[in-house]
């Protein structure tokens, strides 16, 4: 038996999954016979009893040998001669013909002599012997996406070249101080004029206060689409897709239809409109269902208004889909989902192409182009003041029925499920439900779908938090039917998705930062360094009372937080009340709360002695908002590169807007801020927090 867990682990090692891994107790955890036979099934090797191992192995060694190129290959900007690296037997010879099509379109062609090439290694493959050869390209490419063509003896190879700097894009004139920003999730952002949800105007107010007050960003979740007409998900990290925008966010009014258009005005000034739009303001929580109605009936409306139109506006529409031409693709996957009255693996209709032959509903079509271009156009206005800048987050994953894996089917292992291995919190694991994108494919589809998703997000982000950084180096999969626990690592290209992080990240001139919080290997955070990636410091995750220095340093390039939206609120985490949640939620007993609860009170005390040595506090004190604003100045003191405050420690907020672990059990992705964007420019409470943040960056003091 333990032959045979040896074999199977090489040859999962040769196909990219990590048969052993280190968990958060620094114990190295190893991968069953089954969980490596289901991974392995998943990824295209099927494995059972009478597989002969050592033969599989090498059918894929001699299968990765005979691959003259790689399907994509990174060149470093930076190198005056760019070398590609190609497999050939050691017999090989002729004359190959290169073609590169440029990205602007522009074509080189030369040929070379396969004997001619240099030779840098020999590999022997069972009877087949290969040799490792560097092509040197007589011109080296400029940045941007390339395709290789290699035609020799009749059969052509191909490959994407992706030309990328070194390092990550970052100002060429260093920050003398540190930087600062707000963060609110948009749904919570409401004022009196927004239609019970706030949307990109509230936005908008919210950028524009925080600029005005000397901030550099605005932080909120993830604003991505989702098929709303299929039910309510209200979490943003459940998309249907990572390259377009969510409707929920537009605001009606602010289309140029909405003046002209006496039907739409018509419907909102009516008694039942009326009547739900009060209820929606009303309402504690966002009520999606209502909201998404009310502005669907407007927007209908307002499409039709302009579809019925002959003036300039249908001119711009036309020439925006143009360079835009996906949007007609997203617009008619919605329509046919209405059509066919389900998410799209439940269609008639089919195949995963499918959508692109069928008679969609015009008026449907028409809504979604509308509505998709509108929400861009909106989106895109909020960088035309001289308001902070957006902070956006890039969720790792998006719904197994949504656009993206219909569009790209096979860049995703659709028999699994992205998650995390048990922990001290999650004992079981973490099952996120989303398909992680195969580590393979999504190489031979060119990486379409990271790289839309990214460029969609920086055409409007200057600053952008890439969730779960760990996932550009390696992921956690666990096969359909399996227990959270019994997943298994995978490991991804990482310079490949650096290199188009890189590149992107320059085309846009936009910081990225770096979700690496949690249990992470060593290489992640040194690759982070070496491509000018942030990281993240949490307060509530570098506390150590036990310890002299009691907080950790705050390294010098990190974005810099007392909490996450997946955190406690400061209060909840200062006042031990999310301890007492766990009780009620059956995540600990008693006797376990108490002694959490009492950690927790060393801890406090831990604190308030080490803001008194450091100078943020002038004596120790049960006063919770000088201990918060003592904590948020510390922060900003240690001069990070980025410093975010949660609008809602302002006034001390007890409920958070999301509780991992749980669905039905916590109104998640659901709360409206306590107060209204009017109310927070006038409250004294954020008042003193932004002061008192935004001195500390200066480096003024308290």
């Amino acid at each position: 038996m333990a032959d045979e867990l040896a074999k199977l682990q090489a040859l999962a090692r040769a196909h990219g999954v990590l048969p052993t891994y280190v968990d958060v107790a620094n114990q190295r955890q190893t991968a069953s016979v089954e969980a490596l036979r289901a991974v392995l099934g998943v990824i295209g090797v099927e494995v059972d009893g009478s597989t002969n191992l050592e033969q599989a192995r090498l059918d894929r060694r001699r299968a990765v040998w005979r691959r003259v190129v790689e399907p994509v290959c990174v060149l470093d900007e930076d190198e005056s001669r760019q070398v590609l690296p190609l497999r050939f037997p050691a017999k090989a010879a002729g004359t190959m013909r290169v073609t590169i099509t440029h990205e602007d379109g522009s074509v080189h062609t030369s040929t070379a002599d396969v004997e001619s090439l240099p030779a840098v290694a020999r590999r022997a493959v069972g009877t087949e012997t290969f040799l490792l050869r560097h092509f040197v390209l007589g011109e080296p490419l400029p940045p941007g996406y390339h395709r290789l063509r290699i035609a020799l003896g009749g059969v052509s190879h191909e490959s994407l070249l992706i030309c990328a700097p070194r390092r990550l894009w970052s100002p060429t004139t260093a920050a003398t101080k540190t930087e600062w920003g707000v963060f609110l999730p948009t749904y919570a952002a409401h004022d009196a004029e927004s239609w019970g949800c706030g949307d990109f105007t509230s936005l908008g107010r919210l950028l524009d206060w925080t600029g005005e007050a000397g901030g550099r960003f605005v932080g909120t979740l993830p604003l991505l689409a989702s098929e709303w007409e299929f039910g309510v998900d209200p979490s943003p990290y459940a998309p249907t897709s990572r390259r377009f925008w969510n409707e929920l966010y537009l605001d009606p009014r602010r289309c140029p239809e909405f003046e002209r258009c006496e039907t739409a005005k018509a419907l909102v000034e009516s008694a039942e409109f009326q009547a739900d739009l009060a209820a929606a303001r009303a309402s504690e929580l966002v009520d999606y269902e209502r909201v998404v109605r009310m502005k669907r009936l407007v927007v209908e409306e307002l499409a039709k208004e302009f579809f019925a139109s002959d003036d300039d506006r249908r001119r711009q529409l036309d020439e925006w889909l143009l360079k835009h031409p996906e949007v007609a693709s997203f617009a008619r996957f919605r329509a046919t989902g209405e059509a066919e009255e389900g998410r799209w693996p439940t269609w008639e209709a089919g195949s995963f192409d499918s959508v692109e032959t069928i008679d969609v509903d015009v008026p449907a079509y028409r809504y979604h182009v509308y509505a998709q271009w509108q929400t861009q156009l909106q989106l895109a206005s909020l960088g035309d003041t001289d308001g902070a800048e957006l902070y956006l987050d890039l969720p790792l994953g998006v719904r197994r029925d949504g656009y993206d894996v219909w569009c790209d089917p096979d860049a995703f292992a659709l028999k699994a499920s992205g998650g995390a291995p048990p922990d001290s919190f999650f004992t079981k694991g973490q099952n996120w439900g989303f398909p992680p994108l195969h580590h393979e494919r999504i190489r031979d589809v060119g990486y379409r779908p990271w790289i839309e998703g990214v460029r969609a997000h920086l055409s409007f982000a200057r600053l952008l938090r890439i969730d779960h950084a760990m996932g550009l180096h390696r992921l956690y999969w666990i096969p359909d039917g399996a227990a959270a626990g019994d997943g298994v690592y995978v490991r991804y290209r990482t310079d490949e998705m650096f290199a188009i992080l890189a590149l992107e990240s320059h085309r846009h001139e936009a910081i990225l930062v770096g979700e690496n919080l949690g249990t992470c290997p060593p290489a992640v955070d040194v690759a982070m360094e070496a491509a000018a990636m942030s990281g993240m410091y949490v307060f509530e995750f570098e506390i150590d009372a036990e310890s002299e220095q009691t907080l950790h340093t705050v390294p010098e390039d990190a974005l810099a937080s007392l909490n996450t939206h997946d955190l406690p609120t400061f209060s909840t985490f200062w006042n031990a009340l999310d301890i007492d949640d766990h009780v009620d939620l059956g995540l600990v007993d008693e006797a376990e709360a108490d002694a959490a609860r009492k950690g927790r009170a060393a801890m406090r005390k831990a604190v308030v002695n080490f803001l008194v040595r450091e100078g943020a506090l002038t004596e120790p004190t049960d006063d919770e908002q000088a201990v918060f604003l003592a904590c948020t100045a510390w922060l900003a003191e240690q001069n990070p590169r980025y410093v975010i405050a949660n609008l809602e420690d302002a006034w001390a907020e007890t409920r958070p807007q999301n509780t991992p672990g749980t669905w039905l059990e916590r109104p998640n992705w659901q709360r409206k801020s306590r107060l209204s964007l009017e109310e927070i420019a006038a409250d004294e409470r954020v008042r003193a927090m932004i002061e008192t943040l935004a001195a500390a960056a200066r480096g003024d003091g308290v």
